[in-house]
């Protein structure tokens, strides 16, 4: 496999020198060529044409290639790691005190950067970015390191090819948790808005949220619904939490919550009043209605998606069912006409009021239509009805 790979970046690398020209050959003292191309095509001017190499970042135990690298959210701290197994944190120059204090204020052992120094000139001093050498460096993963990621806290994940993702923070030396996977983990990010949380991603093809207090996967999905005529959709889980994503950013737009799962159909609207929100989050919607109708627990409810033809052909189906038996009763008030005057009268009265009622009947051709079952098989249907 390396044989083949290696032709193939020799292959590679031939037809790129057919297709590129050189524009510039920067040659620092001391530094290895610095070399910028442009393809043929491509005759200027030139975006890049005055890049200077100003900076190697090197360290004497560091071996191999390098997977991934991160900034953490401030630009200040960067991230490094790859198949030598070891985390690295580098920091920039002019930040160095800020974080040193705060290793200090949390009692961590402290770091020196400053010999790295000892041998430099003024000039060369002031022209480094990051300091020379690691401002942390984190060991524990036994395998490969694939990818690195920063909370707003500085807190940091790393994810190997030892199955397994780690937890660490700028301030402490050791790690502060483990989880376990059961396969190579190639991806990780904290959620973007509560880093309490964070997402992997492995080679067994599955995406897992994580609570990190709880130490342990977010709970299992039980469905997933889009959002008809929008970029969002529904996602249930066992955690009685229905939770609205909106696709574009892929954040959570809102959570809807009851206490506990029963026999009741609950509803949410999703075109948010947030005055009326109870919760102080404004992501958090238990501004409900339910329905009680089962004898055992609700298991799924759906609503219909054409509920107008489904209404208007009861409406019409109940409307000829009370002509039928207007008529009906019309026949019954004609035989009783000949024995009882007094009678008749009240039934030919009760019968015209029996027409009016029908003929003022308002149309409701609108609302929703809803079907539920619960946990012995029973499927129930609902109409909520708004005047057309």
């Amino acid at each position: 496999m390396h044989k083949a790979k290696s032709i193939a970046q020799e292959v590679s690398h031939a037809r790129h020198k057919e297709d590129t020209i050189d524009i510039i050959d920067n040659v620092h003292p001391g530094e290895q060529n610095c070399k910028l191309k442009a393809s043929n095509s491509h005759k200027g001017p030139f975006e890049f044409e005055k890049v200077e190499h100003v900076q190697e970042l090197k360290d004497d135990q560091h071996e191999g290639p390098i997977w991934c690298m991160k900034f953490s959210c401030c630009g200040r701290l960067l991230a490094t790691a790859g198949q030598d197994k070891i985390l690295r944190i580098w920091v920039v120059r002019d930040a160095y005190p800020f974080f040193q204090d705060m290793r200090t204020k949390y009692n961590a052992e402290k770091t020196s950067n400053l010999a790295a120094y000892e041998g430099m000139s003024s000039e060369e001093a002031s022209k480094l970015t990051f300091m020379p050498k690691p401002f942390c460096t984190y060991t524990g993963h036994t395998s490969d390191l694939l990818d690195v990621s920063w909370s707003k806290n500085y807190f940091i994940l790393s994810s190997s090819m030892d199955k397994t993702v780690r937890l660490w923070h700028i301030s402490r030396k050791e790690c502060l948790c483990c989880f376990q996977h059961i396969n190579f983990v190639t991806a990780i990010v904290f959620h973007p808005r509560d880093d309490r949380y964070f997402l992997s991603g492995s080679l067994d093809g599955k995406l897992r949220l994580w609570n990190i207090p709880d130490k342990k996967v977010g709970r299992k999905i039980s469905g997933i619904e889009p959002m008809p005529g929008e970029d969002k959709i529904l996602v249930t889980s066992n955690d009685s939490r229905i939770r609205l994503y909106d696709l574009r950013d892929l954040n959570v737009s809102c959570k809807y919550k009851v206490d506990r799962k029963n026999r009741d159909i609950y509803i949410w609207k999703t075109n948010h009043d947030y005055a009326k929100f109870s919760s102080v989050r404004r992501d958090r919607n238990d501004f409900w209605e339910a329905i009680k109708a089962h004898s055992a627990t609700v298991t799924c409810a759906i609503f219909a998606p054409n509920p107008e033809a489904i209404i208007k052909m009861l409406e019409e189906s109940n409307k000829l069912f009370q002509k039928e038996q207007s008529e009906r009763d019309n026949k019954v008030l004609c035989v009783t006409k000949k024995n009882d005057k007094h009678l008749t009268d009240l039934s030919e009265s009760n019968y015209q009021l029996r027409i009016l009622w029908l003929s003022s009947i308002p149309r409701f051709f609108g609302g929703c239509v809803l079907i539920s079952a619960d946990f012995n098989g029973c499927i129930k249907v609902f109409i909520n009805k708004t005047k057309a």
